[in-house]
């Protein structure tokens, strides 16, 4: 059995992991029994590895009776032991989660001193059947009910695959001694909630659950590596971005591709968006063009071709005088002026004869009207926005272009008729804006 056993961990260490014997790891032990039992498995497979131990200070006497624990177990093993005490003070807030932070902090600084490949942990099926649960339950989203990775960045968890029955088997066969921690009998935490109080019930109806719960959180991380496959495909097909500057995105329709509602979410976790607003991107998918909903700091506007979304910004107006060809420099981006003759796609191009320097870049006004524009003569720019449906932030965002008597280009929208190229034109007048 516990030959086994320890084949098994070292197949998960050498081929999962990659690990060479030769290559160091930081093994965190509480003195739990899961973390000791990491520690002798280390051990048994002859890998390189110290341990290292955060004494919080918040049981008194016994926290440091267990830091003297490992140290002893460190020493019994023949490994180098490291140790860190925390003032419990500077836990009064948010107690758990600023302990974690300062633990993970620790152990990476102690790897980069100490040339350690990673740390490694002592969390197991159970472990991870309670974190999938906690994440369901909370409704924490797609990436939190893959639960814990085998590897996550430095973080090595090898005993995910191994049941605690199984390690409790392991430690009583090898006489192994550990500590049991006091605050693990209360049910003040959700974790020990879920184990004192939910998973005898479970057990009792669905002995199988924690190994099947946690086989689950595999398959969810071999989808989500396959999402992730698929997100440059959807990225391309469905996002462009606008005016990066000011925090302003589109979404194309997602009506074309299957699984419309994993993609909206999935695309929207990709970049951050958070929660509320993939609720909102959600929710807004199916309504008409010019609903709005405001999501923590975002407000979304359903268009006639997706979504746009942004963070709320002052937009200054600015006049920015262009002179003759050359480079100017706007607030959010370069404005490139050329004369010639050939120029490909990505400019703007007027007939030269009919525009006079000096210009102005400049933000649009209330009032301005693009004139001459085709058989209709002349339009207010507000209707202009209007038409194209844009949205309260692309208006107080949009740039003209002009001199002191006439618009020529609404940047992104129109231009005039007064000015175009025709088969006439001799000399081409190209403008271009790149966004920093």
């Amino acid at each position: 059995m516990t030959n086994e056993l320890v084949l098994r961990f070292q197949t998960v260490l050498r081929q999962q992991l990659q690990l060479q014997p030769e290559q160091g790891i930081l093994a965190a032990v509480s003195g739990g029994r899961d973390s000791v039992v990491l520690a002798h498995l280390l051990k048994a497979s002859q890998q390189k590895f110290a341990i290292a131990h955060v004494n919080y200070g918040l049981r008194g006497e016994a926290s440091d009776t267990d830091a003297a624990f490992v140290r002893e177990l460190a020493a019994d093993l023949e490994v180098p032991f490291f140790e860190k005490r925390l003032n419990p003070l500077d836990f009064k807030q948010n107690l758990q989660e600023k302990a974690r932070e300062a633990r993970y902090t620790w152990f990476t600084e102690l790897c980069a001193e100490h040339a350690l490949v990673g740390v490694m942990l002592g969390h197991h099926q159970q472990d991870q059947a309670e974190t999938v649960l906690m994440a369901l339950l909370r409704g924490r989203g797609s990436k939190a009910v893959q639960g814990m990775q085998l590897k996550s960045g430095n973080r090595l968890r090898p005993l995910l695959g191994f049941g605690a029955a199984e390690l409790a088997a392991y430690a009583e066969a090898e006489a192994l001694s550990w500590v049991e921690d006091a605050s693990n009998r209360s049910d003040a935490y959700e974790r020990n909630f879920l184990r004192l109080q939910v998973k005898p019930v479970l057990d009792t109806r669905f002995n199988q659950w924690e190994a099947l719960v946690a086989r689950q959180a595999q398959q969810w991380q071999l989808y989500q590596q396959l999402l992730a496959a698929q997100m440059p495909d959807w990225r391309a097909k469905v996002v462009q971005v606008r005016a990066p500057h000011w925090h302003q995105w589109h979404l194309a329709p997602l009506a074309d591709l299957p699984y419309a509602d994993l993609i909206l979410g999935e695309l929207a976790r990709a970049y951050d968006l958070g929660q509320q607003l993939t609720e909102a991107l959600l929710s807004l998918q199916h309504l008409p063009a010019g609903r709005q909903l405001e999501a923590a700091e975002w407000l979304v506007t359903r268009t006639a071709t997706g979504f746009d979304w942004h963070q709320p910004a002052v937009v200054q107006p600015f006049s920015v005088q262009i002179e003759g060809p050359g480079t100017y420099q706007l607030p959010f981006a370069t404005l490139e002026v050329a004369v010639g003759t050939n120029f490909d796609a990505s400019w703007e191009l007027f007939d030269a004869e009919h525009v006079n320097f000096p210009l102005q870049i400049r933000s649009w006004q209330a009032g301005d009207r693009l004139f001459p524009l085709g058989m209709s003569g002349s339009k207010k720019l507000s209707d202009l926005f209007a038409d194209a449906k844009w949205s309260a932030y692309q208006k107080a965002a949009a740039l003209v272009l002009a001199d002191e008597t006439r618009i020529y280009w609404v940047v992104g929208l129109r231009r005039s008729t007064f000015a175009l190229r025709t088969a006439g034109t001799r000399t081409l007048l190209a403008y271009k804006i790149q966004h920093d």
